[in-house]
């Protein structure tokens, strides 16, 4: 990963200057550990671990790499996600694509 950080960091960094943190992480593998807000199936059936960060509203949405194991990924839990990030839409989030524990 070329960085490794708290839901909340990587958040933070995009709110304050999306450019740069586009420059920085998009594209690019990042290791992020949050707690578990919510695992979900997206619109085309991919699971998605939403991570909480201190807004209320956005999160980081880290699509899950086909195959990788859920059972141990419950709400409420830390975890560590290595994914790679795609980049960062307001009201929703960070996203992340590819991510596996």
């Amino acid at each position: 990963p070329v960085s490794s950080l708290s839901a909340d960091s990587l958040l933070l960094e995009f709110t304050t200057d999306e450019t740069a943190a586009t420059q920085k992480y998009l594209d690019k593998t990042v290791a992020v550990t949050g707690i578990v807000y919510e695992v979900k199936n997206d619109a085309q059936g991919n699971t998605e671990v939403i991570l909480q960060t201190a807004d209320p509203i956005e999160t980081v949405n880290c699509v899950l790499a086909a195959g990788t194991k859920t059972e141990n990924i419950e709400p409420g839990t830390e975890i560590e996600l290595k994914g790679i990030c795609s980049g960062y839409l307001s009201l929703s989030g960070v996203n992340m694509h590819q991510a596996v524990l």
